[in-house]
């Protein structure tokens, strides 16, 4: 047990929606129209891109890291977008800015 990062095949039962690909407004904040139901309350934040120059999407989207690499350039990333359902599982580079989330067992 513990905090840190979940890896990419996480499957904790605090995390089991998290891995799932609807389960958006179950895990966003009730004031971004979300309900929260897990504690996660999550609120958009946007992504900064790989060669740090913009923020995009600061009011529609979050994501996060997972703590699995994807290839020696990249990693797995959770994107949620505001009003969706969506969880995304993705590869991102690792120099792009996302948000991180320690999670307790």
């Amino acid at each position: 047990t513990g905090e840190g990062l979940r890896s990419h095949n996480s499957g904790s039962t605090s995390t089991a929606y998290w891995l799932g690909t609807s389960a958006g407004t179950q895990l966003e904040s009730c004031t971004f129209g979300g309900s929260n139901k897990y504690g996660f309350s999550v609120r958009p934040a946007g992504f900064r891109s790989a060669d740090g120059s913009v923020f995009y999407e600061r009011s529609s989207r979050v994501s996060f890291w997972s703590a699995s690499g994807y290839d020696t350039s990249g990693a797995w990333g959770r994107a949620m977008y505001h009003g969706f359902g969506l969880v995304r599982r993705l590869p991102y580079t690792r120099s792009s800015g996302f948000s991180v989330r320690c999670l307790r067992d």
